[in-house]
């Protein structure tokens, strides 16, 4: 047998990389939606909602999803092309200790007549 290469304190293989869906709808003068993802990436994600404009798109609000994964945005009633992005996060397994990365994702737009 070849011998198994030695590894770094505290490095391990199992680093998962876990997809993040993030929904957004109109509700009002809000924006909600959420990040459907597995359980220990959807509390406290940090959402940005932007509007489309020409130049860099304009930041309407922030928000932080709760435990379900959920996020609001106040967005008010002004016409135009709206999207959410959900920033990526590391987390620790509470069970395993090890680092999970929750990537990232950004929501399909909405037109606001």
């Amino acid at each position: 047998h070849a011998p198994v290469p030695h590894k770094p304190v505290g490095e391990t293989d199992s680093k998962r990389d876990i997809p993040t869906k993030l929904t957004a709808t109109r509700s009002g003068k809000s924006i909600r939606g959420e990040a459907r993802t597995e359980e220990e990436c959807m509390p406290d994600r940090k959402v940005r909602l932007f509007r489309r404009r020409s130049g860099p798109d304009a930041v309407v609000g922030t928000d932080t999803t709760n435990s379900l994964g959920r996020w609001g945005i106040r967005a008010g009633t002004r016409p135009g092309t709206y999207y959410a992005r959900i920033s990526t996060a590391t987390v620790t397994d509470a069970e395993t200790g090890e680092e999970q990365t929750c990537i990232g994702d950004q929501s399909r737009d909405l037109r606001r007549r």
